[in-house]
């Protein structure tokens, strides 16, 4: 038997937009953004981000979670990641 994607489930198709809410992580690499996840104003943005209703609005939410996630990781270089 060959393995398949979905092999028990009915196959589906998938949006981008429904593939990132369904799969969203937010790399955390140092305290300063673990503690910012925790604060009040992380959590209050991690919320609009699942609330989202339309493509637009988590995109908005997501870069400025990405913009102070990018901020607080001055000392801490991702040897994978992009500029």
């Amino acid at each position: 038997m060959r393995f398949k994607p979905n092999y028990f489930q009915a196959s589906k198709p998938v949006t981008p937009f429904k593939w990132v809410m369904d799969n969203c992580t937010v790399l955390v690499a140092t305290k300063e953004q673990r503690d910012f996840i925790d604060s009040p104003n992380g959590q209050k943005l991690m919320d609009q981000l699942f609330d989202s209703q339309n493509k637009d609005q988590y995109i908005k939410v997501a870069r400025q979670i990405e913009e102070q996630m990018e901020s607080l990781a001055s000392d801490y270089n991702l040897s994978l990641g992009y500029q």
